[in-house]
């Protein structure tokens, strides 16, 4: 995870953050001062978006539900279609 954050190239695949909590990861990028983080809720089918880091914990956050779109600004070619990600999902 460190080199990422730190500027370095991406991993091939993404950290596995099983024994974390979502507060407890939003945390520790916030403290890395990674600019976004974002947490798949796929049984609640959506996304919420932390942005802006500041003394180890996210100023902003956004939940995107079925319907909406989530863009980065800092990927600004990255749009998630959130329904489209879900699509395939059984409806709870």
């Amino acid at each position: 995870i460190t080199p990422f954050l730190k500027g370095g190239p991406a991993p091939a695949k993404p950290p596995f953050l099983a024994p974390f909590t979502a507060c407890q990861s939003s945390e520790l990028y916030a403290e890395a001062s990674a600019d976004e983080f974002w947490i798949v809720n796929a049984a609640e089918r959506c996304i919420a978006v932390h942005r802006d880091p500041a003394s180890g914990h996210y100023q902003t956050r956004q939940v995107f539900a079925e319907g909406s779109t989530v863009q980065s600004p800092h990927l600004p070619d990255l749009k998630v279609d959130v329904s489209a990600l879900f699509a395939d999902l059984p409806s709870a």
